[in-house]
């Protein structure tokens, strides 16, 4: 579970510098996630299963019916002093949280973003599309 946990930490991650730019993920706010995907040290601290769906308003918007069953996608968001990620493989049915950090020191591009993979048709998505995509 742990190599894993890693693994879906660094998806976050490397979601996180395409969404914010490089120089948003050197900040030294996430110093911390990144020792623990290198080491796996205290990872189970940054990441979390969760069985329910919180972003379930897709679901709503049967997302399924334009993407696909199997949607991977990860959303970034920021609250409070904390920017999170929240990593799906095979739509929304369950995910991970992932914490970047609970110290936020410097502002994202947005408050909240996202990246989308259509896998079976090849296709990929940043938040704004994706939804233009479900109201088309």
């Amino acid at each position: 579970m742990n190599k894993f946990f890693r693994f879906c930490a660094k998806v976050a991650f490397n979601v996180s510098i395409y969404l914010n730019g490089k120089e948003f993920m050197l900040n030294e706010c996430f110093d911390e996630i990144r020792e623990a995907i290198i080491s796996g040290e205290n990872i189970n601290n940054y990441v979390n299963l969760k069985p329910e769906n919180p972003v379930g308003i897709f679901d709503a918007l049967h997302y399924a019916e334009r993407y696909g069953e199997h949607l991977r996608s990860v959303i970034c968001q920021k609250q409070e002093n904390g920017y999170y990620a929240i990593v799906s493989f095979y739509g929304f049915k369950s995910c991970l949280l992932i914490k970047l950090t609970d110290n936020l020191k410097v502002c994202p591009v947005a408050a909240i973003n996202g990246f989308f993979c259509d896998w079976e048709n090849r296709k990929e998505y940043d938040m704004l599309n994706f939804i233009v995509g479900l109201i088309e």
